[in-house]
């Protein structure tokens, strides 16, 4: 017979922390698929990167630590020779060593999308031995290193036709289930290279349509919401058994030109449109307080971003005046497409817009829904895209070059000047040199208003007061194998 008290626990524990396991919401709907080589979605990657690897990784504050690499060299004037961890393998069984390595590199060089645009410096890959890869690249080691950390995630040649629905990788969890338009299981990889395993031997991610994402969490379907609204964080706080972290992340609200078509190649109309946009009532009522102003895609801590620049003022009247000065054209249609994270700054950016006498056209969907827009070449249907992303470089080439490299399939097909800036900033590699370079791409963006500015999220996550989670820099739930639940007793 079991002893009272182990009874009286057994009942009283909530049935996540009876069965190991953690229940999280990071998003409203399934990632489009599971290969992280087609395409980059910041809440998929924060699946992914439980489920694969790279040669490094990104610590929660930002360093570059080891992963399937435990050591690496930089070779003056050519790129970086990586030493293998010996024993790693992928879920299926098979080795992940050098050779492995090199051919799921070669595979994303390969690919023409937003993930090898972050890996096109590369020149070559090249297996030295099972143990030792040399990589071959103009770009600073340190810039380097943070790419491969977040988009060099190795996947397994072979399986690679079915990684979309079946993901392997030779990350601390493996792929367990995925019921579509509801939840995506994983279960820990016992045999992960690393001795510690995580404390949690199951994550289960939900997909929860956001306006109900808060009740789930109170009621104690899920253990972790990583979005909480700024209107709910006080209902939040107050509920008995549950807390608020916040964290201030390198993540914005960003607002790209598609379509530089007829009054938008206008330096001044751009401006004008940035002029509109009321920041401080964006972040007071979209964020409740929870956000900084920005001037440009950069924000403070990453390489290049430059202190000195002021946002644009919200001065609507000026707005209309600089319009009308122009020629904004009466009958002209500013069509913009928002991500469901997005929604709401975006009908924010509508209201400012049509306060000033614009028109325009707001079209809402699910993030999955981008990659198919990009892939059939629609991207152009419209003059505006929002998306709430991370910077997981922490540099200024990485959102710039997704909204203005002419390589970049999410971009109005490259902005005049862009490309030559970038290549000079990301082939310079003394360190002094290459800040002065990237704060000059800062500016140059800014000048141009070659984007609608908003506001640097600092991010909220609700979860139960008796979990240790302390979040990524980026935002993105990259290291739930570093979940604890300090209290075992915990009750709500």
């Amino acid at each position: 017979m079991k002893p009272l008290a182990f009874i009286f626990f057994s009942v009283c524990l909530p049935i996540n922390l009876q069965a190991s396991t953690i229940v999280v919401c990071d998003d409203v709907a399934d990632p489009a698929a599971l290969d992280p080589h087609l395409s980059f979605d910041n809440k998929a990657y924060g699946i992914f990167h439980n489920v694969y690897e790279g040669l490094v990784r990104l610590d929660k504050d930002g360093n570059v630590v080891p992963s399937l690499a435990q050591s690496w060299d930089v070779i003056a004037g050519q790129g970086l020779r990586f030493h293998l961890r010996q024993g790693a393998r992928f879920h299926d069984g098979t080795k992940c060593d050098a050779q492995a390595v090199r051919e799921s590199l070669k595979r994303q060089l390969k690919l023409a999308n937003s993930v090898t645009l972050q890996l096109g410096p590369i020149r070559d890959v090249i297996a030295e031995s099972t143990s030792n890869l040399r990589l071959d690249t103009d770009e600073p080691p340190e810039v380097a290193l943070r790419r491969l950390a977040v988009f060099g995630l190795i996947v397994p040649i072979p399986l690679a036709a079915s990684l979309g629905e079946r993901p392997v990788g030779t990350g601390p969890y493996r792929f367990a289930s995925w019921k579509k338009g509801a939840e995506l299981v994983l279960e820990h990889n016992p045999q992960h290279w690393e001795s510690q395993p995580p404390y949690f031997k199951r994550i289960v991610f939900k997909f929860i349509p956001i306006e109900k994402q808060i009740d789930a969490l109170i009621n104690g379907e899920v253990d972790l919401v990583a979005e909480i609204p700024g209107t709910r964080t006080l209902e939040v706080a107050k509920t008995r058994g549950l807390k608020i972290v916040k964290q201030e992340t390198l993540v914005t609200h960003t607002f790209w030109f598609t379509n530089f078509r007829g009054p938008l190649a206008r330096r001044e109309i751009r401006q004008a449109l940035n002029l509109a946009i009321n920041k401080e009532d964006m972040i007071r009522y979209g964020a409740l307080g929870n956000g900084k102003p920005l001037a440009t895609f950069s924000m403070k801590g990453e390489v290049g971003h430059d202190p000195t620049l002021a946002p644009y003022p919200y001065n609507p009247e000026l707005a209309k005046r600089m319009l009308a000065k122009a020629g904004w054209p009466k009958d002209f249609i500013l069509k913009m497409f928002s991500t469901q994270q997005s929604e709401r700054e975006s009908r924010m950016l509508k209201k400012y817009f049509e306060q000033v006498g614009l028109k325009v056209e707001l079209e809402v969907r699910p993030i999955k829904d981008v990659t198919r827009i990009i892939s059939e070449n629609r991207i152009r249907d419209y003059d505006v895209f929002a998306n709430q992303a991370p910077d997981p470089l922490a540099h200024v080439c990485f959102l710039a070059s997704i909204c203005l490299h002419s390589r970049s399939p999410a971009s109005a097909g490259g902005v005049p000047g862009f490309d030559e800036l970038y290549q000079k900033m990301m082939q310079t590699r003394d360190p002094e040199e290459h800040e002065r370079l990237a704060r000059e791409l800062d500016r140059w963006i800014y000048d141009e208003a070659l984007g609608l500015f908003t506001y640097q999220r600092i991010r909220t996550f609700g979860l139960k007061s008796g979990l240790k989670y302390s979040p990524h820099f980026t935002g993105m739930l990259m290291n739930l194998d570093q979940a604890v639940m300090e209290d075992e007793k915990h009750e709500r």
